[in-house]
């Protein structure tokens, strides 16, 4: 970090812990007509302290429209196009097999419409 002229350096320790919810909210995609593709799905997963992981953890995606959405790690592509209409997207991390995370949001269901325009 630079203070004024001088430059401070700290190592920081951390922990990362076990994922604890992933939050993913209603949205449109842009679509680029120039390129043919759209945007990337945007969410986030955050552990147990609360840090943003997302770019360490690969999620599940169950949606409407399978072919649509590809889970890399950190990211969910998509290839969904204005003319595929409205999809319902959910994603999850399966940390145990009894106890599965989902997508939270700002609604009680865990689904939610995504769409591209």
């Amino acid at each position: 970090m630079k203070v004024g002229e001088e430059t401070l350096t700290q190592a920081l320790d951390f922990e990362i812990a076990e994922v604890a919810e992933i939050e993913l909210k209603e949205q449109v995609l842009k679509y680029n007509d120039e390129t043919g593709r759209t945007e990337n799905l945007k969410y986030k997963v955050l552990d147990e302290n609360g840090l943003d992981i997302t770019k360490l953890v690969k999620v599940d995606v169950a949606t409407t429209k399978g072919d649509k959405f590809t889970a890399k790690e950190g990211a969910v592509e998509v290839t969904l196009k204005p003319e595929d209409g409205l999809a319902f997207v959910e994603l999850s991390y399966d940390r145990r097999v009894d106890y599965p995370i989902k997508s939270k949001g700002y609604r009680k269901k865990s689904t939610f419409p995504v769409e591209c325009e």
